[in-house]
C-alpha cells in the first residue's frame, strides 16, 4: 500500500520507465528502477542493500528530493536541490531491504 500511494503521488500518466537517469552509485546486488517525467518528476525504487548513493542525470532546475521508508510510509530524508544539470549524487538514509526516492521540480 505504501508504494501504491507513493506512485499515485505523481502524475503517473505522464511518466515513463527510464532507468537511463540512474548513472551508478549502487552497491553490488542493489537494483534501481525509475519512472520519469523529464525535468518535472522522478520516482526511483531501490531494492537491496542498506544505504546507497545513486548518481542521477537530471536537467538543470530546482527540485525537492524525498526518501520514503517503504515499511513505515515516513519520509526519512528530504533535500532541496538547486541543480545546474548533468549528474548529481543523492545519498540515501540508512534503510532495510528497499527505499523509494521522489524528486519533484519546485515551481
Amino acid at each position: 500500500r505504501i508504494l501504491k500511494d507513493f506512485i499515485h503521488g505523481f502524475n503517473f500518466i505522464r511518466m515513463r520507465p527510464d532507468n537511463s537517469v540512474i548513472k551508478g552509485g549502487l552497491p553490488s546486488g542493489v537494483t534501481a528502477r525509475a519512472l520519469v517525467e523529464e525535468g518535472k518528476a522522478y520516482a526511483i525504487y531501490v531494492k537491496g542493500g542498506t544505504q546507497t548513493d545513486p548518481g542521477l542525470d537530471i536537467p538543470a532546475g530546482r527540485y525537492r528530493a524525498e526518501w520514503l521508508n517503504t515499511h513505515t510510509g515516513a519520509i526519512d530524508k528530504t533535500q532541496d536541490i538547486d541543480h545546474r544539470g548533468g549528474s548529481i549524487i543523492l545519498s540515501s538514509p540508512p534503510y532495510s531491504e528497499d527505499i523509494a526516492l521522489r524528486i519533484l521540480a519546485k515551481t
